[in-house]
């Protein structure tokens, strides 16, 4: 399995993640940073920064691996059928596959998008905090924040009540 095939299996389930969790397209970037052996996953801001959460690399030998930051190793730990962690000291850990296959991609994709969803869930908007938008009665029968653009949505109060359990 080549980088291609493993950004495509990890890009087809980051963007059915975000969908199901509401991470806006804009704040997810894939990006190849050295043809045929590195990409790395990006998580954008509001402000426009990017943040690299997630490098996977590829072997000539077929092998593979996968850089994790610190926080999101500590959250979500080594993923199945992968070969011990290689803590670095700049901050982020090294997962190792020998020789992966479409069964090892699915794992990778899955472990990405748990990343992905946890570092989601540790960025901060730049949105001025607001009490809520237009939505407040339907999200409140639902127990969910239904605003379309959810990384602007984390700036909502009543937001932050839905996700503790409360509501008004």
């Amino acid at each position: 399995m080549d980088l291609s095939d493993l950004t495509g299996s990890v890009t087809e389930k980051l963007t059915a993640r975000s969908r199901r969790v509401g991470i806006p397209d804009r704040a997810v970037l894939m990006e190849v940073t050295d043809p045929g052996s590195i990409a790395s996953l990006y998580l954008c801001g509001d402000d426009g920064s990017r943040t690299e959460i997630i490098r996977l690399t590829c072997r000539k030998d077929d092998s593979c691996s996968v850089y994790v930051r610190e926080p999101a190793f500590s959250h979500s730990g080594v993923p199945k059928d992968a070969s011990g962690d290689c803590a670095g000291d700049d901050g982020w850990h090294r997962v190792d596959y020998a020789v992966p296959d479409e069964e090892t991609a699915r794992r990778i994709s899955l472990y990405c998008a748990d990343v992905l969803e946890f570092e989601f869930g540790v960025l901060e908007t730049d949105a001025e905090p607001f009490e809520c938008c237009s939505r407040q009665y339907t999200c409140s029968i639902r127990g969910e924040c239904l605003h379309p653009d959810q990384l602007y949505a984390k700036a909502c109060k009543y937001r932050k009540t839905l996700l503790s359990g409360n509501k008004y």
